[in-house]
């Protein structure tokens, strides 16, 4: 038996055990050790996809889909659709 996990930002905020970060060329994941769900982070430029959750369209998910870029040194910008 397995229960839906919390989703953002309630998984930030509760029953959190830790976090691991993994960065790769073209991604960055996110695994939360609490209910083993990870985010997927796409770094390599690609847009988000467009009719999330409608007939023909990529369905939605727990965590959405990302994207991101950093901004600076140390500024990682994510942008989110698709709850």
């Amino acid at each position: 038996m397995t229960c839906d996990p919390f989703g953002f930002p309630r998984d930030l905020t509760q029953e959190s055990n830790g976090y691991s970060f993994s960065q790769m060329p073209d991604r960055i994941v996110i695994t939360n050790m609490y209910n083993r769900t990870s985010r997927i982070i796409w770094m390599d430029g690609r847009a988000l996809p467009k009719n999330v959750g409608t007939p023909g369209g990529p369905t939605r998910r727990w965590y959405g889909y990302s994207t991101g870029r950093w901004d600076g040194d140390n500024k990682l910008v994510i942008n989110t659709n698709g709850f």
